[in-house]
C-alpha cells in the first residue's frame, strides 16, 4: 500500500466533501472513496490509502492516478475548489519466463516413455507458441510437436511425452535432446524467449554378453531373503541359480517398484526427507512407475494434500454450490482437498477467483500453507538476511519465521543470500520443509 493525506488550509463555514477514485482499478484501489471536512476537523489531516492490485502479467511498473474531485460545499470559498491529483506507481512483481521441468525417467528401446512439463511464469498478453522436436528420431520421438499457451492456460503445466525408438543394434544407452524452439508471440516479453533444450537417455534393450550372477545355494529352505543389486545401472541382468536338491519349491519374486523408487530418489540430497514422507504415508509416487521425481516442481493440489495429511486435518465434502473457484471442477481429484484448505483459511486463491490446482506452487506460497495448516507461531523481529524478500511482502513473515525456526536457509551467492520466493518449489524441497516443520511442531 501507499498513502497520502489531505487537509484544509483554513476553517470552512460549511462541510467540505471531496470524492476520490482510482484512474485504473486494475492497478490500484483507494480507500476511503470520499472525505468530509467539518468546522471541527478541518485542520486534521485525513489519510488516503492506495492498495496495489496484483495481476499475472509481466507488464512492468504501471503508473496511474488517484483522482480528487472538485470540492462540494456551501462555503463558496471551498465549493468547486479542485485539489491536485496524485500519481502512483504500481511495481510489477511478475517476470516473463518459460519453466521447463526436469525430465521424468528415461526412454527405452522397448517403448517406455519419459515426460517433462512446460509452463509460463506469468500471463502473456498474446498466445505463446513453442515448437518441439527430437534431435534423433532413431532414439526417441516427441509428442506433441508444439505447445500453445494462452491467457487462460498459461499457468497450467503442459506435458511433453518422449517415446523411445527401437533398433536391433547393441549400441548401449544413447543420449539425445528434445529441442525447444524460441517462443513465437506478439507479446514482446515472450517473443524469441529460449526455453532451453531437454536431454534424454534412451536405454538399450539389446542383449550383451555381460550379466550378474547370484548363487542361491545358501538360501534354499530359508523363510525369506532379499537380494539387492547395488549397481544403479538398471539394465544389468541378474542370473539366479541353484544346483542343490531341495525338499520344497524355490520362489523368487522381483519387486520392480522398490528398484525404481531407489533409482529415482536414492541419489537425491533430500532422500532422507522423502523416505520419511513415504514412511509416514504422506506421499505417493508422481507417476504410474512409482517414482517420486524429486527434481520436478510440485503442483498446488499435491502440496495442499501433503500438508493437510501431515497436519491431520480431515478432508470434508463440499457441494458444487460451495465452490468459489472458477477453475476448480467438482470432478478434479483434489476438489474436496482444496476446498477444505480454503475453509480452514490455509489458502485464499487468486484475485481472479481461481485457485490453479494443477499449477506449480512457489516457495513463498509453500511457506504460507505450512504455517497456516500447522498453526505455527510467528517469530518476531527476525533479522532479514534475504536480499529478495521485502519486509512488506505478504510472504515475509512466513519466510523469516521459517528461517528463525531452521526450516529454510535460502541460497548463498557471491553477492548475498536469496530465498527466491517467486520461484517454484521442487518436490524434494517440499519434502524437506514438510518434515522439518512436523519435527518442530512435535518438539
Amino acid at each position: 500500500t501507499a498513502s497520502f493525506t489531505v487537509v484544509l488550509t483554513s476553517q470552512s463555514t460549511a462541510d467540505v466533501n471531496i470524492s476520490i477514485a482510482s484512474s485504473d482499478t486494475t492497478e490500484g484501489t483507494v480507500s476511503p472513496a470520499s472525505l468530509t471536512f467539518t468546522e471541527a476537523n478541518w485542520s486534521t489531516p485525513q489519510t488516503i490509502t492506495v492498495t496495489g492490485i496484483d495481476d499475472s502479467i509481466a507488464d512492468g511498473n504501471q503508473s496511474y492516478t488517484i483522482i480528487l474531485d472538485s470540492a462540494v460545499s456551501d462555503d463558496s470559498n471551498y465549493n468547486n475548489l479542485n485539489p491536485d491529483d496524485v500519481t502512483v506507481i504500481n511495481n510489477d512483481d511478475d517476470n516473463a519466463g518459460i519453466t521447463v521441468s526436469a525430465i521424468l525417467d528415461h526412454t527405452t528401446e522397448s517403448g517406455d516413455t519419459a515426460t517433462f512439463t512446460i509452463i509460463l511464469t506469468s500471463q502473456a498478453t498474446a498466445d505463446v507458441n513453442i515448437t518441439i522436436a527430437s534431435s534423433d528420431t532413431t532414439e526417441g520421438t516427441v509428442s506433441p510437436m508444439s505447445l500453445t499457451f494462452t491467457s487462460a492456460n498459461w499457468s497450467i503445466p503442459q506435458t511433453v511425452t518422449v517415446t523411445g525408438a527401437d533398433d536391433l543394434v547393441t549400441d548401449g544407452h544413447q543420449t539425445y535432446s528434445i529441442i525447444l524452439s524460441n517462443a513465437v508471440s506478439n507479446d514482446s516479453n515472450y517473443d524469441n524467449l529460449n526455453p532451453g533444450d531437454v536431454t534424454v537417455i534412451n536405454y538399450d534393450d539389446d542383449a550383451t554378453n555381460g550379466s550378474k550372477s547370484t548363487d542361491l545355494n545358501n538360501l534354499i529352505n530359508t523363510k525369506e531373503q532379499k537380494i539387492q543389486n547395488n549397481n544403479d545401472n538398471s539394465s544389468d541382468n541378474l542370473d539366479l541359480t541353484t544346483n542343490n536338491e531341495s525338499t520344497q519349491n524355490t520362489n523368487v519374486s522381483i519387486n520392480n517398484s522398490e528398484t525404481q523408487l531407489k533409482l529415482d530418489y536414492y541419489q537425491s540430497w533430500a532422500k532422507d526427507y522423502i523416505q520419511k514422507l513415504y514412511d509416514l504415508k504422506l506421499a505417493s509416487g508422481c507417476d504410474n512407475k512409482n517414482n517420486f521425481c524429486p527434481d520436478q516442481y510440485i503442483s498446488r493440489a499435491e502440496a495442499i494434500k501433503i500438508i493437510l495429511n501431515s497436519s491431520h486435518i480431515d478432508i470434508d465434502t463440499y457441494l458444487p454450490e460451495e465452490n468459489i473457484f472458477t477453475d476448480l471442477d467438482p470432478s478434479h481429484w483434489a476438489y474436496n482437498i482444496i476446498l477444505t484448505a480454503y475453509h480452514h483459511e490455509i489458502i485464499n486463491g487468486y484475485n481472479d477467483n481461481t485457485v490453479r490446482p494443477d499449477g506449480f506452487i512457489t516457495r513463498g506460497q509453500a511457506m504460507k500453507i505450512i504455517f497456516e495448516a500447522n498453526q505455527m507461531t510467528f517469530v518476531e523481529n527476525v533479522s532479514n538476511i534475504f536480499k529478495d524478500v521485502n519486509n512488506k511482502a505478504w510472504y515475509a513473515k512466513y519466510i523469516l519465521s521459517a528461517f528463525a525456526k531452521n526450516i529454510v536457509q535460502g541460497y548463498t551467492t557471491e553477492d548475498g543470500v536469496y530465498f527466491k520466493p517467486e520461484t517454484f518449489i521442487t518436490r524434494a524441497e517440499f519434502a524437506k520443509i514438510t518434515i522439518l516443520s512436523m519435527e518442530i511442531e512435535n518438539q
